[in-house]
Order: structure tokens, then C-alpha cells, then sequence
């Protein structure tokens, strides 16, 4: 799976709620030992239709936070939008540390769209689609 013998993987999970808005739910792994010198990582798990897909699509490591940070991924609790963005959040205790880390999430991508059409009426039984691609404005 990726992550280091014995890096504690799983000793805190958390329900995340649909952190990436694609309508399923997600979870958070700790793993207070693993990633670089053992100073703990989490693992974040997105829902699918299926399913949880089985490959962790983020790995957040005690180093990339805070060079001072040990067990990180001891304790995790998510699913609260904490900054109002319709995102939810994510705390991640560090034992070792006495500290804790509020993660917050955000959109990362904007995806805006819009059809156009000369006609005054559509016929959906023509099944005639035609398609133009324009330059974007930035």
C-alpha cells in the first residue's frame, strides 16, 4: 500500500465527508509512525461508486507540515467545515508534539461551461449534435 512497516497505519480513521465533491464520502488514515524519520502521516482515501478505490489519493507527511511535528496522524477527526468554504476540514493530532493540525480543503479546480445554439427550437429526436470549441478567455 505504500506505507512503511511499522508506521501504526490505521491507528486513527476518520469519516471526511466528500472532500473532493464528486457526491461520495472519504476518509482520512493516520499512521503516527510512518513517512520519513517516523514522525507519522495521514492517508486520504476518496469514496467511489464502487467503493473506496484502493489506492490512497494523498499522503500528507508530518515533514511536509512542520519540521518539529512526531506522531502526526495519532489522532484524526474530520468532516466539519471549519472556514465556511462548503468544504470539509481536517484536524490531525501529533502526540509526541503536543500539538494539533487544522487542515483545511479547498477547491483545487473551476470548471465552467456553456452551450450556445442558432436555432430557435431543438428537435432532441434528430440526434444531431454538432460541437464548437472556441479559445477560452484567459
Amino acid at each position: 500500500m505504500g506505507h512503511g512497516q511499522w508506521g501504526r497505519f490505521g491507528h486513527a480513521v476518520a469519516a471526511a465527508g466528500d472532500l473532493n465533491g464528486d457526491g461520495f464520502e472519504d476518509f482520512i488514515v493516520g499512521a503516527p509512525y510512518d513517512g520519513e524519520e517516523r514522525r507519522g502521516a495521514i492517508y486520504v482515501y476518496h469514496g467511489a461508486e464502487d467503493g473506496v478505490r484502493k489506492e490512497h489519493t494523498q499522503r500528507i507527511q508530518a515533514k511536509d507540515i512542520n519540521r518539529e511535528l512526531r506522531t502526526f496522524g495519532f489522532a484524526v477527526k474530520a468532516g466539519k467545515d471549519l472556514d465556511r468554504n462548503d468544504y470539509p476540514d481536517v484536524a490531525v493530532g501529533a502526540f509526541a508534539s503536543s500539538q494539533a493540525v487544522i487542515l483545511k480543503t479547498r477547491p483545487v479546480m473551476t470548471v465552467v461551461g456553456n452551450v450556445r445554439t442558432t436555432r430557435q427550437t431543438i428537435n432532441l429526436d434528430e440526434k444531431l449534435c454538432v460541437t464548437e470549441f472556441g479559445r477560452m478567455p484567459w
